[in-house]
């Protein structure tokens, strides 16, 4: 596989495990103290970029749950990388 796809496809789960954590803090926000913070930054919940954000947080979510899946049950999100050990 090809260094930069690999890191690319870390970058994508990393880039959409943030925005899914985003999205939950939202959602507790809204939930608890009636407050939404995407729609207060934006101006309303039917504006063009609150609606983008809900769409990429949304699509974030779909990321995540699809490479849970293809690992079967973890998310790797940052390896260590492992010394040899000299002989």
């Amino acid at each position: 596989i090809n260094k930069n796809y690999a890191k690319g496809k870390k970058m994508l789960q990393l880039f959409s495990f943030l925005l899914m954590f985003v999205g939950t803090l939202n959602w507790f926000f809204i939930s608890a103290f009636q407050y939404d913070f995407v729609a207060g930054f934006f101006g309303t919940q039917s504006s063009l970029f609150s609606r983008f954000i809900y769409f990429l947080i949304g699509m974030a979510g779909f990321i995540v749950a699809f490479y849970v899946i293809k690992n079967k049950g973890t998310l790797k999100l940052i390896q260590k990388k492992q010394k040899k050990l000299k002989k």
